[in-house]
């Protein structure tokens, strides 16, 4: 089933609800680790321009949080 708040964005989200069944345990694993390794990163840009840093340093994290997100 797809978010109909997302219905005009370009990225798909899928709601998942009790009638799909619960995660696999290797499944939510490596999902948790993914979103935990996302939250550092942004956690880390957040630093970074709290720091005032170069813009293209905070761009290169953001796209590497974005290529995160795109494998879960």
């Amino acid at each position: 089933m797809v978010c109909p708040q997302a219905a005009s964005s370009s990225i798909p989200v899928r709601v998942y609800s009790q009638e799909f069944g619960d995660m696999h345990d290797t499944t939510r694993r490596k999902v948790t680790q993914r979103l935990k390794r996302v939250e550092g990163q942004v956690g880390g840009m957040l630093h970074m321009a709290e720091d005032n840093r170069y813009c293209s340093d905070i761009l290169m994290q953001i796209s590497a949080a974005r290529a995160v997100l795109h494998k879960i």
